[in-house]
């Protein structure tokens, strides 16, 4: 049977395909970087050309700077002719002032820049050193493998090469919210009620019958009422504080009770001698169970499955809040050597006024700790970076909250970072951009996804 080799066939396509994806990114990475090379070389190249030309209103020419140095300098030399009292005819006022030679000229860097340009491995065209030869694999078997040469395209509506994929424009959202909703009910229950019937015999009134009062009333306000089975009515001494004079007299209140406390009655006919019998109804506070309907709101993610990370990614664009929580997971697989980008949310700025990180969140250099910023008031750079690297080729919950004056940073749920610097965190109007992985820096090695921001201002 060939089901071992073909199963061994296939476990190592499946490790070949997931170092080609990391190369690829990295290819990527590097195809992006050169055109981005190039485009500020262009660029450098046109200012200076525009500083060389004379007569232009749009930069500060260096001519013009230099004409009007030499006529400054030859009206000085006029005046000085004035001042000593000295003829000076125009020939002489210009030899002055060609004596007097600009002192500042603009340093075009034209060797530096040719050699950026013009190098060998490093020009601006279409030069087969910027391409890649990889191997395609459509099919099920190594006869399936054929070579193919990837050359790097300097044209700005295409991706560096074909295997990275096209971005997609971002639409303007709002973060959407999944709604979860929970049944409830209203429950009210009567919880104490408690009666006694007890006999007495008074006589003259001087005694009084009593009993201490159920511990399950202890601390609630207790309404108490008699109802004498005599001909005379009940008079409540005690928890109602009665007496038999001024009028006092009741046979029902309502009042608060301490623990320990006693009930005491007695007939109102003083001085009489007879026998009966007390009813004595305490009814306690009533108490409400309620269960009411709760809808608890999940922000959907921005971003799905966990998917390589690609430089200059526009995601979406939202209304942000001014609390919020962002949360990601991510795979590291590889270092950079400069800042690393995984996600940043910026009114389209990179750094570092207030509203152009909300938050960012980076990759230290040659390392997997993060870097993370968010701007507050007075401070567009502020931030918290956790000690502890990420550890590689596993993922990794990360969630960044600001809220309640705190940014906080936690690892899977367990904070990692905090800072108590954001009582007035930044309140931007209007949409801001969000990018996993930004255009100003390296892209991050590895993989990205779950993105989710929610607002957390209601």
């Amino acid at each position: 049977s060939c089901a071992p080799e073909r199963q061994h066939f296939q476990e190592m396509r499946s490790h070949c395909d997931q170092g080609m994806e990391a190369l690829e990114v990295q290819q990527c990475s590097f195809g992006d970087f050169i055109r981005q090379k190039c485009i500020l070389l262009e660029e450098v190249e046109n200012l200076g050309s525009k500083i060389a030309s004379a007569n232009r209103t749009d930069v500060l020419s260096e001519p013009d700077r230099a004409a009007e140095w030499h006529a400054v300098q030859k009206s000085a030399c006029l005046l000085e002719a004035v001042r000593d009292e000295t003829n000076l005819d125009d020939a002489a006022a210009e030899a002055c002032a060609t004596d007097r030679p600009y002192p500042l000229t603009f340093d075009y860097h034209e060797q530096t820049l040719y050699n950026e340009r013009h190098g060998e491995s490093l020009a601006c065209t279409n030069n087969p050193g910027y391409g890649f030869r990889g191997l395609t694999h459509p099919g099920e078997t190594s006869a399936d493998y054929h070579s193919q040469h990837y050359a790097l395209s300097f044209a700005d509506d295409v991706p560096p090469y074909s295997f990275c994929g096209a971005e997609t424009p971002a639409a303007m959202v709002d973060p959407p919210a999944v709604e979860v909703e929970t049944a409830g009910e209203e429950v009210t229950v009567e919880t104490s009620r408690h009666e006694v019937i007890f006999s007495y015999e008074f006589v003259d009134g001087f005694v009084w019958a009593e009993f201490d009062l159920p511990e399950e009333f202890a601390g609630q306000e207790v309404e108490v009422s008699t109802v004498g089975l005599t001909t005379g009515d009940t008079v409540l001494e005690e928890p109602c504080g009665n007496d038999d004079y001024g009028g006092m007299l009741q046979s029902q209140c309502t009042t608060a009770v301490a623990a320990g406390a006693k009930v005491a009655v007695r007939p109102y006919n003083l001085g009489s001698e007879f026998s009966g019998e007390v009813r004595v109804t305490l009814v306690g506070a009533a108490t409400t169970t309620t269960t009411t309907t709760t809808t608890t709101t999940t922000a959907a993610p921005l971003l799905g499955e966990l998917a390589p990370i690609v430089k200059d990614t526009l995601v979406a664009e939202i209304h942000p809040s001014r609390h919020y929580e962002v949360s990601f997971v991510v795979v590291p697989e590889g270092l950079q050597p400069d800042w690393a980008s995984l996600v940043h949310i910026t009114r389209g700025e990179n750094c570092c006024h207030e509203g152009t990180r909300l938050p960012g969140v980076w990759f230290h250099e040659h390392s997997t700790r993060l870097h993370v910023r968010a701007g507050r008031y007075g401070e567009g750079n502020d931030g918290c970076d956790p000690d502890e690297a990420l550890p590689m080729n596993q993922e990794t919950k990360v969630t960044v909250r600001v809220a309640d004056s705190v940014i906080k940073v936690s690892f899977n749920d367990t904070v990692a970072c905090e800072k108590g610097t954001f009582s007035q965190p930044t309140d931007v109007e209007g949409s801001v951009k969000v990018y996993a992985a930004d255009p100003w820096h390296w892209p991050a090695i590895g993989k990205l996804g779950q993105l989710v921001y929610t607002p957390l201002d209601g």
